[in-house]
């Protein structure tokens, strides 16, 4: 509207100014969304010295619509996620390599010969793998937890597809088992998830479908971690207003140096091997798998203390391979850094490994185990973009975080890194000298 300054004053008059109210959780009528109908009449005079208009007295009348109702159209009854983010690599399922995807505040690692099974039972061991997050739009609480909000949701895709109908997969003696990636999300403990499948994916859109069961998660401080998904489907994040679960209780443990390493720092938890845990120690993440026992020569625990010990790299000298030392450390269990002992799936009896995440440069780095004789062998690792993975170690000793050196005199060239382009490196047998 264009107000003239021929004359001293004006009056404007704006009605059906829309506006959007919600009901509170816990308020009656919950998750009810209405709309507010506001008439304003703002009075202005105008202002020689300013040059310009001043309003002086404004009316408001307003009344509140039931959206469900209203003239103005909103999608309240049709679930559609659009999609916010997205991250895709391609898997060669037969090389030997892993991959870490991440969007935001999720991110994804995919285990070495994880193959994707259709529903005819076809094995692609080539295919494209996205992690893909969602904007929420007519989405509510699950119907049995209404406590819970809706935030946002992810999804895994194999060839854009996003259907329980595919599995990720590996061959173990001839069998075909679920290979799920492992999903780290950095949250508080007041989140869950649920899973929800049964809709279409147009490639911008997920429309339809429904919640079917919540999900598993294990917590640790500022993190949780999924170690079940293995189907490309939604799950959508939920806040509770109090912790779905607790995290691991921290514990004073008494470490000393081994194997001529010389600890400088310690982080201790009791866990549950059961149940499993996430143990945070600055930038470590290390995930104990449910149905974790340790195995000793003096019998097996299902519970005890995990410590992530911090040595001085500096006592380790330069790797086989000319690389120095940027990081040393090792898990204890009940104080103990040792060969002598494993992390064993109490079901299958088969080596289960703590899942170790760390951040950090990661530029042509390498992996090494630490033991009386020193460098014992190369580890395989997954690398990503300044971050760090291994998904093998099942004892709790020593390990060696290596790089290489960069002289005073010269300087290496900034190179670009994807997070969805990662490498394993090679391994020799393993000896547990």
């Amino acid at each position: 509207m264009y107000l003239s300054p021929s004359n001293a004053t004006a009056e404007v008059i704006a009605n059906d100014t829309v506006f959007f109210g919600f009901v509170n959780q816990g308020q009656p009528n919950f998750p009810m969304i209405y709309d507010i109908h506001v008439a304003i009449t703002a009075y202005f005079v105008y202002n020689i010295t300013t040059a310009s208009w001043q309003i002086t007295k404004e009316i408001w009348n307003s009344t509140e619509v039931n959206a469900l109702s209203d003239t103005v159209y909103y999608n309240l009854n049709e679930p559609i996620m659009k999609v916010s983010g997205i991250d895709t690599v391609t898997i060669n399922a037969s090389s030997g390599q892993g991959y870490t995807l991440q969007v935001g505040n999720v991110m994804v690692i995919v285990k070495p010969d994880t193959y994707a099974e259709l529903a005819n039972g076809t094995m692609l061991s080539v295919y494209n793998f996205s992690l893909v997050t969602f904007s929420l739009e007519a989405i509510y609480s699950p119907p049995t937890a209404p406590n819970l909000t809706p935030l946002y949701a992810f999804a895994f895709a194999v060839n854009n597809q996003i259907t329980p109908a595919i599995s990720l997969v590996t061959m173990s003696n001839g069998k075909v088992i679920a290979q799920p990636p492992i999903t780290v999300v950095w949250a508080p403990n007041t989140w869950t998830s649920w899973t929800w499948f049964g809709g279409t994916f147009n490639g911008t859109a997920y429309i339809g479908g429904s919640y079917k069961f919540v999900d598993h998660w294990l917590y640790g401080n500022g993190v949780m971690v999924n170690v079940q998904f293995f189907k490309p489907v939604i799950w959508i994040f939920e806040s509770s207003e109090t912790p779905v679960a607790q995290t691991p209780k921290p514990v004073q443990v008494s470490v000393s140096s081994v194997y001529g390493l010389t600890p400088v720092n310690v982080y201790s938890y009791e866990i549950n091997g059961t149940q499993g845990g996430v143990a945070v120690a600055g930038n470590m993440i290390v995930t104990i798998q449910p149905n974790t026992k340790i195995v000793t020569p003096s019998g097996n625990l299902s519970v005890f203390n995990f410590s992530i010990v911090f040595y001085n790299p500096a006592n380790a000298g330069n790797a086989p391979n000319g690389q120095v030392p940027i990081l040393a450390f090792a898990y204890a269990i009940n104080g103990n850094v040792t060969f002598s002992y494993s992390s064993v799936n109490s079901i299958t009896g088969l080596a289960n490994p703590f899942i170790t995440v760390i951040l950090t440069p990661s530029q042509n780095v390498s992996m090494w185990t630490w033991g009386a004789k020193g460098y014992i062998f190369k580890d395989p690792i997954i690398v990503g973009n300044g971050i760090v993975i291994n998904l093998t170690f099942f004892k709790p000793v020593p390990w060696i975080l290596t790089a290489p050196e960069i002289s005073s005199s010269s300087s290496t060239p900034m190179t670009s890194s994807s997070s969805t382009s990662t490498t394993t490196t090679s391994t020799s047998s393993p000896y547990w000298g």
